[in-house]
């Protein structure tokens, strides 16, 4: 069995069993705005999915998609890509800033900011050591 999750105008999860596709939720809400969701990521055990939009909001469900784990506005505009360091302690995203804003989780704050790029940031990864972001 593989789960995979879709970002759009709403959240979607699939099983993926056999060679086919199966929906298996309905439970995630629709974006926070009229703007869709950018991206998806879940966090190294599978419990949570975070993902983020072009209205800067960032937010992470738990795996179920029936509730919201946390709700973060950058407040920095529309974010299109994020990702989790290797034991989700930190989350990472980016967009149109030019920035990359290090969230910390356990604190619900973002605690730095990764500088430098002269364009909109689409991609962002974390080494399976944590120890290394490329963006």
């Amino acid at each position: 069995m593989s789960i995979i999750a879709t970002a759009g105008e709403t959240l979607n999860l699939f099983d993926y069993r056999a060679n086919q596709f199966q929906k298996i939720n309905d439970t995630f809400p629709e974006s926070p705005s009229e703007l869709k969701y950018n991206a998806v990521n879940w966090n190294h055990n599978n419990k949570a999915i975070a993902t983020c939009g072009s209205d800067g909001y960032l937010s992470i469900f738990n795996s179920g998609g029936n509730s919201v784990i946390c709700k973060f506005n950058i407040g920095d505009g529309p974010l299109r890509t994020l990702c989790f360091n290797n034991r989700s302690r930190y989350l990472l995203c980016g967009g149109n800033s030019k920035n990359v804003h290090l969230i910390d989780i356990k604190l619900y704050q973002t605690t730095g900011f990764l500088t430098g790029h002269n364009s909109s940031i689409f991609s962002l990864l974390c080494l399976p050591t944590g120890n290394l972001a490329v963006s």
